[in-house]
């Protein structure tokens, strides 16, 4: 006998969920990169003492008017409801962020409450592989050949993304709710770099929002609330495994913990004095963009957080992977290590399709001594091979 309760509860989520899918595309974080970087770049290297001050476009949208929808939409008490309530917390901070940008004091509130902020563990983490020696890796790619690369790595994978170049901060960047990858318009690549950012992005980024895809609710496919730190800490994790993190993207990653925690407190100048004890003036100059993008008067303190993540949920996983978590979970969508639990009281669930082709025993015994739990990959597309028996991603 149907419960009729329980079909409208059902449709009340499905509903709920859909139109956050919609409000999703509504809200672009690329908004929150200044439009005038180059010029204020060679302002800053020729005018001394100078911080720069950063502009950005107008927003597309209504965003007090699409705050205003998000806290109109239901939700419930269920597993699923809780989730799409966070989901709305999230994206109503989404809006607030964006409507902040210019403003010093309330955009680094919000970015806090988004995406935290650096404690003192990270800090003196980040510290240690500042110590880091490198060596510099030649760029032979440009963006085109790249873009081409990453076309034939998703047609080899079967992923329906498209891959354009686009004036932005960060090298790459993926778009699920649209399938798109963007690379960095006129960067240059090392073949490392290429091979990390494929591993990085498809390996990781895009094989969750295909398995997501699959799943009853569409917030697998673009993201549970907070799962960032879980996004980004498998990338790097995955990027070790195939052996294509190297000292020089470890000590990258310290430095944008070490320019946030350093911009929260101080200017862009002296932001980049601190960075560049430890980096060379362009990378220096990259790290504190980031860290003070969403600010237009950079002399003040404050920051955009976001890129603790990276650091962050790479340790994170890393004591996942020490409890002999199961990494499987970690591919039915985007998913967020405090999220692993509920999965097991969702209904209607899909196994993944799409894993990476690791084995993780040759990691836990190099990494974790004593810990000889096999934690076994199996990829169904493309086959299976592996060279000269060493983690490679193919």
């Amino acid at each position: 006998m149907f419960d009729i309760n329980k079909i409208i509860k059902r449709d009340l989520l499905h509903r709920t969920d859909s139109e956050l899918d919609k409000i999703s595309t509504k809200i672009s974080f690329y908004a929150v990169n200044p439009i005038n970087d180059l010029a204020e770049k060679e302002r800053f290297f020729k005018k001394k003492g100078y911080n720069p001050i950063l502009t950005y476009e107008k927003y597309r949208e209504n965003l007090e008017k699409l705050y205003k929808e998000i806290s109109g939409l239901k939700t419930d008490k269920s597993v699923v409801g809780k989730i799409l309530n966070d989901i709305k917390k999230s994206y109503k901070l989404s809006t607030k962020l964006l409507r902040y940008r210019g403003d010093a004091n309330r955009f680094t509130e919000t970015s806090i409450k988004l995406y935290g902020q650096p404690d003192k563990e990270l800090v003196t983490e980040a510290k240690k592989l500042l110590k880091l020696k490198i060596k510099k890796e030649k760029k032979v790619y440009s963006s085109k050949d790249v873009k081409n690369r990453f076309r034939l790595a998703f047609l080899k994978y079967g992923f329906p993304w498209t891959v354009e170049e686009k004036d932005m901060v960060s090298n790459a960047a993926v778009k699920p709710s649209n399938r798109k990858l963007y690379i960095k318009k006129d960067a240059r690549f090392s073949k490392n770099f290429v091979k990390r950012l494929i591993v990085h992005e498809i390996g990781t980024h895009a094989m969750r929002a295909e398995n997501g895809a699959m799943q009853p609710y569409t917030f697998f496919r673009r993201g549970f609330p907070g799962y960032l730190m879980t996004e980004e800490g498998l990338a790097v994790i995955n990027e070790e495994i195939n052996n294509c993190l190297n000292n020089q993207i470890l000590k990258v990653y310290a430095g944008r913990v070490i320019a946030i925690d350093c911009a929260l407190k101080h200017s862009f100048l002296e932001t980049y004095k601190t960075l560049r004890k430890h980096f060379g003036k362009d990378m220096s100059w990259r790290l504190t963009l980031r860290a003070k993008r969403g600010l237009s008067d950079t002399s003040l303190p404050g920051a955009c957080t976001k890129d603790i993540n990276y650091l962050k949920g790479y340790l994170e996983i890393k004591k996942f992977i020490k409890a002999k978590g199961d990494m499987n979970k970690l591919y039915y969508g985007k998913v967020g290590l405090q999220h692993i639990e509920l999965l097991d009281k969702m209904h209607g669930l899909i196994n993944p399709m799409f894993l990476p082709m690791f084995r993780y025993t040759n990691y836990l015994v190099q990494h974790f001594s004593g810990l000889l739990k096999s934690l076994i990959f199996f990829d169904l597309e493309p086959s299976l091979r592996f060279i000269n028996n060493k983690l490679r991603w193919i």
